[in-house]
């Protein structure tokens, strides 16, 4: 995948919230982003990454990269 490369990277935590805070608390900070900003999301569960990725699928935002450590996942989201 390609590295998130951006000015405009803002960051976003849902690791202390449950399914299925994460994804519309993640959908509503897209809302208000400029095409081109990054959003980094820190996120935990197995399922964020579906839900995501079906987000960016709806909206038409680009999933750039995620990363996985242990329990943590990162998710750099490009507005478009």
């Amino acid at each position: 995948m390609q590295q998130a490369q951006t000015n405009n990277t803002h960051e976003l935590d849902v690791r202390p919230y449950a399914c299925p805070v994460p994804i519309i608390k993640v959908s509503n900070f897209m809302k208000v982003l400029t095409e081109g900003d990054v959003l980094k999301v820190s996120a935990r569960g197995d399922g964020t990454l579906k839900d995501l990725s079906a987000l960016c699928a709806r909206t038409g935002d680009q999933m750039v990269e995620h990363i996985k450590h242990d329990e943590d996942l990162t998710f750099f989201i490009r507005k478009s």
